[in-house]
């Protein structure tokens, strides 16, 4: 129970500096392929700065919330493709993680799919 405490305050926390650099992450991510990089640099983050690894799923999460688009489905997707076969130690767990958004973005997806047939 303390260690799910602890994990909803570092979420807590992260969303909170997230809002205060929002903007600037705004201005430097313009592109898909920016997006990739900030999936690459998050990943390295977590690979420097180990707690990290637990809140993952929820930096991705919260950036890919942002009303800013500052981070998409698709660079997600992504990553986790481009690791899901040989996935490192680290992008194992990574993955592991993720698992819940990453199955949610697919759905989401998947039904945005049938919705664009469904509309020709």
């Amino acid at each position: 129970m303390a260690e799910e405490a602890v994990k909803k305050a570092k979420v807590a926390a992260l969303k909170k500096r997230l809002d205060k650099w929002a903007g600037v992450l705004e201005r430097f991510v313009q592109s898909k392929g920016d997006q990739r990089a900030l999936v690459e640099a998050i990943v390295e983050s977590c690979e420097t700065y180990e707690p990290l690894i637990e809140v993952f799923e929820h930096v991705l999460k919260l950036l890919y919330d942002r009303d800013e688009d500052i981070l998409a489905e698709e660079p997600i997707l992504q990553w986790a493709d481009a690791h899901s076969e040989d996935a490192g130690p680290l992008e194992a767990k990574l993955l592991k993680q993720a698992d819940g958004l990453l199955t949610w973005l697919r759905e989401a997806d998947d039904e945005s799919e049938d919705e664009d047939e469904d509309e020709e």
